[in-house]
């Protein structure tokens, strides 16, 4: 019999307690037990991989540019050579010299120049010559070895060159073949090799310098002849000291010499590394958006598949007592697992991968690369997380909310998200991720959407192509035709993210190449492809006799001033609302010339050029996109600066000037009245078709102080560094086709029930397995050639556009750029999917009918 008490007591009992923590945290050991089969089961090795390649893309890069940033922080007072130096285009006033040398700093100096060495068989070298003055470096060190043993490091007191002899680096050494011994004519005088330097600390300050150094004393250099007043050359102040006295120093030189020398120190970095930095990790980094937005993508199809294949789990844990908060802890942690695993390996494979990239590029900075930071894998870490929650959870979140009842009917229909809401949190989440690689959130936004504008594009495009195709497709492929069809969401995804990364590839490799091809092609035959500076006023008349007497033409040998713009209409250019622009254009030094006549292939525009007897007052011609650019107009009066003198001058007129001729040309040409009694140099440049060495080294000794300069070996040296850029973009690059090739297992494995019931069914009706697999393969080779035909069509496209806006070049169509993106996209693409399709093609019919539900 049941009492009153025992009644109030089961009621009391019904009741079912309150166990949020304790329910979730078992939910957390569930997950974790689950581990190792979530790890065999095929759609998360698929999420496994999408997450690994996303992973390491932004690893790759960001251990790279960390070590790179690292660097230049931890030796930024040995890329200097000092704590602060002062740099000008001029010979440093005396003035400032006696200034600094009343503070309680070390001082230093060094003077660069190009040159070019002889050495004793009569073989020419152009030269990066640095003359530097006793105390030299201030900061960091040289490491040099004998000319007699180059790989031993020397370890005694280094000092700077002992005056007549001169140190040169291994590439100068190698060049002329140097042995213990031999002496390299410079200027007037002859230098005795001494000393070969393996690492010079701020070689990195001028990282693009592509001619080898030399090295001798500054006291050598006045001997040498190398250098008068006007000649072309960087003038540098070293100083090093306590931080009190370097602020003192710094303040007088901004104040009192802000137009005459441009000061860095320590805390402003070197800026042409910063900007080589910048611009390397912007380029790379646009790889790696690229990558994460298509291994999104992946990630959306199999986090989609793996809720659909935990429905049935979920709801017996429903009907078991398990709350929906509880599932859905269950589910998230799993993929949370699966995302930490992931990771550990993207870095661990972004790690090595950017080992090469430094093999590619390190040579660009001139560095020691230290162990990097913490960053890059803690940013990889949250690339995932992101890449995960943004393409993941909502699908993850409805799984956990399904109602049992339709699970147990098979009626998924409440799990299937919304195209726009995924579409929105997966932008959502590459920004994020754009914002944590960039710090720029107007950058992000515009490389978002521009990459996800030319997805959608390739997606309509190929949409469009697909049901081309399958209307026209004949018997024999109107089952891989029908195929893309049924599946056409899947296929779009697929296809866009091949061209995407097809295009990019094709972009680097080959219109790049035809793009320099076009522009030596454009080039007139007898360009000039030798510069001659850096020549004296005495030496024109003999230069141009030696021309003349092997027959080498050129356009004159024109009068060269280096100079500064001060003022424009009497106001400096300089004044207390000036920007950091305004500042680098106030000690830039211009190259001045001056002319009766007007130079060739100059045209004039606007205004009237002057009288060519030499009447004239002083006027300038000055170039028309220079002009415009600055708002110069004709009437308005500019004042230059050279070596001390102040020089003004009303502009004339404006000039068109044609400066892919190789002619020299100027920014600005003078009236002889204007430019008379400064500090001159000439220059000139000429066409040669021999040998470039043979022909010009006897010059060189003829006329002292000129500099010779090989336009095609610099070009051939560009064209160098091109070449390992855009091997490096396209390595990086290669992690985008990779996370396609994700999108397709992860696609493939999403159909993979609807596959093995349409090859049962066929095979029931009596299709062999060759049919079939000729259809499956069929079917990937039309999708890997539509997404190569993309490619092709947008990346002419993008190349002809560069070629008639950006370059002004005229355009060829390369053949072999269709040929490769279309038979390569798909056999590639053709491969892989039968790869990933075989497990279809191998279920016995029997097998597949029975699990048809």
């Amino acid at each position: 019999m049941t009492t009153a008490s025992s009644v109030h007591a089961a009621g009391s009992a019904a009741p079912r307690p309150h166990r949020p923590v304790s329910g979730w945290w078992r939910q957390i050991r569930f997950a974790l037990r689950s581990l190792g089969r979530d790890l065999r089961a095929g759609e998360l090795r698929v999420l496994a991989l999408a997450l690994l390649v996303a992973v390491a893309s932004v690893t790759a890069v960001g251990f790279f540019t960390d070590r790179i940033g690292r660097a230049v922080e931890r030796q930024a007072s040995d890329v200097l050579a000092a704590d602060l130096i002062a740099t000008s285009g001029f010979a440093l006033p005396e003035q400032l010299l006696a200034d600094i040398a009343q503070t309680d700093l070390q001082t230093a100096r060094h003077v660069r120049f190009p040159s070019v060495v002889i050495n004793e068989r009569n073989e020419s070298q152009l030269v990066a010559m640095k003359a530097v003055s006793d105390g030299y470096p201030l900061r960091g060190s040289l490491q040099l070895a004998d000319i007699a043993d180059p790989a031993t490091v020397l370890t005694d007191g280094q000092g700077v060159p002992a005056r007549g002899t001169v140190w040169v680096d291994s590439q100068l050494r190698a060049a002329l073949a140097l042995v213990p011994g031999d002496s390299l004519t410079l200027g007037t005088a002859e230098f005795t090799v001494d000393r070969i330097i393996l690492y010079e600390p701020d070689r990195g300050e001028n990282a693009f310098e592509f001619a080898p150094r030399v090295m001798i004393n500054l006291q050598d250099l006045e001997s040498a002849g190398l250098l008068v007043e006007g000649s072309r050359a960087r003038y540098t102040l070293l100083m090093a000291g306590e931080p009190a006295a370097l602020e003192s120093a710094r303040d007088l030189l901004d104040s009192d010499y802000k137009t005459d020398v441009r000061v860095q120190g320590v805390r402003d970095g070197s800026p042409q590394m910063k900007r080589a930095l910048d611009r390397a990790q912007r380029f790379l980094g646009l790889a790696s958006v690229v990558t994460v937005l298509l291994a999104g993508a992946a990630i959306a199809l199999a986090v989609r598949h793996f809720a659909l294949r935990q429905a049935d789990a979920s709801a017996v844990m429903r009907t078991l007592g398990a709350t929906r908060g509880e599932v859905i802890v269950w589910l998230c942690t799993r993929l949370m697992l699966i995302a930490l695993v992931a990771s550990a390996l993207g870095i661990t494979v972004g790690w090595f991968a950017q080992l090469i990239l430094a093999n590619l590029l390190q040579g660009w900075f001139g560095l020691n690369l230290p162990a990097p930071g913490f960053m890059p894998p803690l940013i990889g870490t949250l690339t995932a997380f992101i890449a995960l929650a943004g393409f993941g959870l909502l699908p993850i979140i409805q799984a956990g909310r399904v109602n049992v009842m339709r699970v147990l009917q098979r009626d998924y229909s409440g799990m299937d998200a919304s195209a726009i809401v995924t579409g929105l949190l997966g932008l959502l989440a590459t920004f994020l991720v754009v914002l944590l690689l960039s710090r720029d959130f107007l950058l992000s936004a515009i490389v978002v959407l521009g990459v996800v504008a030319m997805l959608c594009l390739f997606a309509f495009a190929g949409r469009f192509i697909i049901r081309s195709v399958r209307a026209l497709a004949g018997p024999r492929f109107r089952l891989s035709t029908a195929g893309l069809q049924r599946r056409s969401a899947s296929s779009i995804v697929q296809l866009a993210a091949f061209a995407m990364g097809i295009m990019a590839l094709l972009l680097i490799a080959i219109v790049r190449v035809d793009l320099l091809s076009a522009w030596e092609q454009d080039l007139p035959a007898n360009a000039p492809n030798v510069f001659v500076l850096n020549i004296q006023a005495d030496q024109v008349d003999g230069l141009a006799a030696e021309l003349a007497s092997k027959g080498i033409e050129t356009t004159g040998i024109h009068p060269m001033v280096r100079a500064r713009l001060v003022a424009h209409n009497g106001e400096p250019v300089l004044d207390e609302d000036s920007d950091e622009r305004d500042e680098r254009r106030a000690r830039r030094e211009y190259n001045l010339s001056w002319s009766d006549t007007l130079p060739e292939e100059n045209k004039v525009v606007a205004g009237e050029w002057w009288a060519t007897d030499g009447s004239a007052p002083p006027l300038l011609s000055i170039e028309q996109e220079w002009a415009e650019e600055r708002g110069y107009a004709i009437g308005d009066t500019l004042t230059f600066k050279s070596a001390g003198v102040e020089t003004t001058a009303s502009i004339a007129n404006w000039r068109e000037v044609d400066w892919e001729s190789f002619q020299v040309n100027f920014f600005a040409v003078a009236s002889p009245a204007m430019l008379k009694g400064m500090p001159a140099t000439y220059v000139t440049s000429f066409h040669i078709d021999g040998d470039f060495v043979s022909t010009t080294t006897d010059w060189v000794r003829q006329f002292p102080g000129i500099a010779t300069l090989d336009v095609g070996a610099i070009i051939t040296r560009v064209k160098s560094l091109m070449d390992r850029a855009s091997l490096a973009v396209e390595y990086v690059f290669l992690f985008t086709l990779l996370a396609g090739f994700c999108v397709l297992l992860a696609a493939v494995q999403s159909s993979q029930g609807e596959r093995i019931r349409e090859s049962a069914l066929l095979r029931a009706l009596g299709a062999s397995h060759r049919q079939l697999r000729e259809a499956v393969i069929a079917e990937f080779a039309i999708l890997g050639a539509i997404a190569g035909l993309l490619a092709a069509f947008f990346a002419t496209l993008i190349a002809w556009s560069l070629s008639r806006f950006v370059f002004e070049l005229p355009f060829q169509l390369n053949v072999w750029l269709w040929i490769i993106g279309i038979s390569g996209g798909a056999i590639g693409i053709a491969t892989a999917g039968y790869l990933a399709t075989r497990r279809v093609m191998h279920t016995p019919p029997i097998v597949a009918l029975r699990h048809t539900n």
